[in-house]
């Protein structure tokens, strides 16, 4: 099943999904309790199908018996931690093809440099400066280079963005 997370569009993922390297020694407190207090908010799996397919999907991960509202704040953890996982728009770059097989890519504060060829925008992507950016929200994402690397297995691929816009997590095995 495949569930419609569009609304989540400008959630912050951090507060959901974050490392005590990130967030200290209370971390997994700090998110679990951020996650429940959004579930009460945002109850993306509001019918008792939603539940069931989550239920199934993560059954997987161990034996619980979960509430709805914790169904509902381990699935936004969840989301929260394939968003944060997830390749970030890189601001101020832009890649295009100019011939088939052929990607170039320009940086705004350097406008007269311009790098290229590239077989792929995945690789134009990956040839910047400076580590990869992740994305705090489903908005930030760089979807091309996310479908490339969920492609590859380097990233989960539980999200997509349809034709439409909108965008699912997938709770397909």
């Amino acid at each position: 099943m495949d569930i419609d997370i569009t609304l989540l569009v400008n959630l912050d993922a951090f507060p959901l999904s974050h490392s005590q390297a990130e967030g200290g020694a209370t971390a997994g407190r700090d998110t679990w309790n951020a996650s429940l207090e959004q579930a009460t908010e945002t109850a993306l799996l509001n019918t008792p199908e939603k539940l069931e397919a989550f239920r199934d999907w993560a059954e997987d991960f161990g034996e619980w018996t979960w509430t709805p509202q914790e169904c509902n704040a381990l699935f936004l953890q969840w989301i929260a931690g394939d968003i944060r996982e997830a390749p970030g728009i890189r601001k101020g770059m832009t890649f295009e093809e100019r011939e088939p097989g052929e990607w170039y890519r320009e940086d705004e504060s350097q406008p007269d440099l311009e790098w290229g060829p590239y077989a792929t925008r995945s690789e134009a992507y990956q040839d910047t400066e400076g580590r990869e950016p992740c994305a705090d929200s489903l908005e930030e994402i760089d979807w091309p280079e996310y479908e490339t690397q969920a492609s590859e297995g380097r990233i989960s691929s539980n999200l997509f963005r349809a034709d439409d816009g909108r965008i699912f997590f997938s709770l397909c095995h």
